[in-house]
Formats: structure tokens, sequence, C-alpha cells
């Protein structure tokens, strides 16, 4: 079966990225001929312009353009490398080309069996100055022949903020597929009160590879040689940072800080600004400790099976909860910095088990959903 994958493939986003490309990988070992939907809109592609270039087109103080334009010097070198190292991993491991991806539909390939949508959060409702609303395309509208078979993989919206006005809209969208799967509790309740088709509650792609499956893309480098805690974070919290550090002083460990983009004037011997996928994956890997505000930064750490705590992800926190509390984790998403000095390590044992039964369920549910008519 010919596959073409609808997410957000082109984002500098490590999760966005890895979970692409665990999507990709899955379905290709069973047996499937996979690509990506080269769909990139102008708006997203300005969320990940490595110069910023609208910023500069705002009406806004020349004290305040200029300001901009150093800060843009300074982070420009460290930036330039992480972004090269993104398109390389996009290149070669996605199978996407440079170039800025297809804004115009019109001229997407209509040539395939089968269409997944997922994952990530392509329903996710924008905030942007360029474009606010819902992208109808990732709710299935431009492929309009019933021959395509429509499939949502764990299908995301982040912060859940359905209008009751726009409840009757996302019911036509939903019944563009021929099957639905979420990856949210919350966001699977409220779409089940909206419309009647059977959907399922999945796993991010990303545990559709098992850890051997992803240190085989890892970077080889040596990036650090001492041991040390990794922070992960894209949301900036005081309360992770004072844990981080005692943590780090409590277990004699070095702090690696990466977060979603690349800021001035950090130190080297803490801030690792320039890592694509490839090192992101081998500094989860060998960090003797993880703290993140980040999803996948939690994903990843089971995965590997790490000592973890997640905290301060705000309105984002419903997903790594309903994570957690399936693998009976609850605890290690702190609300108070101070309850983990009662927390008990993890028994990766019991966690595996109530893992790998989910994994079969989302296996299955594409299993189900991918079988020939």
């Amino acid at each position: 079966m010919k596959i073409g994958i609808i997410t957000f493939h082109r984002a500098v986003n490590y999760g966005a990225v890895l979970q692409a490309f665990a999507l990709k990988k899955y379905l290709e070992t069973c047996g499937h001929t996979v690509e990506f939907v080269d769909y990139w809109p102008a708006y997203r592609a300005e969320m990940y312009d490595l110069y910023r270039s609208h910023e500069f087109k705002e009406n806004v103080s020349m004290l305040r353009k200029a300001y901009r334009l150093a800060k843009l010097l300074l982070v420009l070198p460290q930036k330039r490398i992480r972004y090269d190292r993104f398109n390389r991993f996009i290149d070669r491991e996605l199978g996407v080309k440079g170039g800025q991806g297809l804004a115009d539909v019109s001229q997407l390939e209509q040539g395939y069996d089968c269409l997944v949508y997922g994952s990530d959060q392509i329903w996710r409702r924008h905030r942007l100055k360029s474009f606010t609303g819902y992208d109808s395309f990732y709710w299935g509208e431009f492929f309009t022949t019933r021959a395509i078979k429509k499939v949502a993989y764990a299908a995301s919206m982040g912060v859940l903020d359905i209008d009751r006005s726009e409840e009757a809209q996302i019911d036509g969208w939903l019944q563009n597929f021929d099957h639905i799967s979420i990856r949210e509790r919350a966001l699977f309740n409220k779409l089940k009160a909206i419309n009647t088709s059977k959907m399922d509650l999945v796993l991010d792609p990303v545990f559709l590879l098992g850890s051997t499956a992803w240190l085989e893309i890892a970077s080889s480098d040596q990036i650090v040689t001492e041991d040390f805690i990794l922070f992960y974070h894209l949301l900036y919290s005081p309360e992770a940072v004072d844990l981080v550090k005692t943590l780090a002083q409590k277990y004699k460990l070095k702090v690696i800080e990466i977060n979603g983009g690349v800021k001035p004037l950090k130190s080297p011997n803490r801030y690792y600004q320039t890592a694509g996928p490839r090192e992101f994956i081998t500094l989860v890997s060998k960090a003797k400790y993880v703290v993140s505000t980040s999803f996948h930064g939690i994903v990843f750490s089971l995965v590997f099976k790490k000592r973890f705590f997640a905290l301060s992800m705000g309105n984002n926190a419903d997903r790594v909860k309903d994570l957690l509390a399936i693998l009976k984790l609850s605890d290690r998403y702190l609300l108070n910095i101070h309850d983990h000095e009662t927390i008990n390590d993890i028994d990766y044992g019991e966690v595996q088990k109530l893992l790998d039964a989910e994994i079969q369920k989302s296996k299955g549910f594409l299993e189900t959903a991918l079988e020939r008519n």
C-alpha cells in the first residue's frame, strides 16, 4: 500500500520530526511504501524561518528592529548548525528534500492508497499573526476522492479550546476520516461528545519503535564525557531550574540544558544549543536523570527507561498526565518540587508491562485501519 503521512514533518522541533520518523519507519516495517505529503504552508514556514524575516517587516520602531538584529547576529552561528542538523535529518531519514515544501495544495500528489494524518498537534487552533484558526487541510479537506482511505493516528490538538460554535464544523471534518485515533483522553472525550464515529486512544508514534531502533539513528559523537542530568524545556520554569539544581547537587551530576530555541550569551559548558534530532536522542539515552517541561522529553525518558520528573507544563500538562496515569507514574509529574524527596524510583519492569499493552493496542489500531477493503 502506498501511504502518505500528513504531519508537521518540517518543524525544527525534536518531538515533531522524531514522531514523524517513528510513524514512517514503523509503517515501512509493516511492508508499506511510505512518504510524507509535503504540505508546508507559509504560516508554518514562517515559524521556523532561520532569519525570522517577518519580524523585520513588522511596523515597530527602529530601536526594536536594531535589538532584534543584534539578537539574531548573536545566535545565528549556533542556530545555523542546529538548523543544518535538522535539515539533514529531514532529508536523509524522512526522505523530504530541501526547499520550503508546498503551500499550494493543488500541487500535491494524489496517488495514494491511504493517508495517515498525525501525530502531533495537527488539529490545533493557531493563534499566529499570519494565521488564526484551524487549518482544514489537516482535517482531511483537500483529498476528496473516496478511493483514498483516510486515517487519523494519535491526532492531537494541544491546548483543548473548542468553542461551541465550532462543533458543527469539526463534526463535519471528522466525517472525512475512515478511522480515527486520538492521543489524549481529554480530546477523545470532547470529540466523542461532538461526533459519533468510532474512535480509539493510542500512544504517540515514538513508542512504535523500541530503544534499539532509536539508538540506530542516534549521534555517535561523545557529546558529554561526564555523568549528567538532562534538562529539556520548552516552557521556562523557575521551579524546574531549582529542581535541576537540587538533583544535580544531590547526585553530583553535570547539567546539560537544551530548549526549543537558541538563546544568546549562554555558556556552552551547560547549554547544548546546536543539538539536532540525533544529538537529542543521544543526550536522553546517556543521561543519568531527565527533568523536562516537554511531552516528548518524557516520552523518550520512558523509551530509554530513565529516572525523570515532569513539571510546569501549564495548559499542556494533560497529555503528559494522561500518559503517566496509564503507566501508574502520576507521581512523576510534580506539582511541588519538594515532593521529589518522597517518591520511589521507577520499577520499569512493571511500567514496561503496561506500556507494552498500550503499544500493542496502538499497533492493532493501525493494522485494522490499514487493511485493504
